[in-house]
């Protein structure tokens, strides 16, 4: 498992530091890890990385995604 702590060592950021573990982003977006892995599994959900047997998210490509999942709502017609 990949550790990915966020704090700087001497002052420079870490490499995994704007990364999310399968873990972190699914308690960010309330889905679980086997609701993730479907969607890994079946090309839906937002872009992952896979380092061996870990994967990591890339937090603007979260955010990117989820703002794709936006929907506009839909004016009712209006019936006569």
């Amino acid at each position: 498992m990949l550790h990915l702590e966020n704090s700087q060592a001497g002052g420079q950021s870490r490499v995994l530091a704007d990364y999310l573990t399968e873990a972190e982003l699914s308690a960010q977006i309330d889905r679980t890890l086997r609701t993730l892995r479907y969607w890994r599994k079946h090309r839906r959900g937002p872009p992952w990385t896979a380092i061996g047997s870990s994967v990591i998210y890339r937090r603007e490509s979260v955010r990117k995604w989820l703002l794709d999942q936006e929907h506009q709502p839909v004016r009712p017609r209006h019936t006569r």
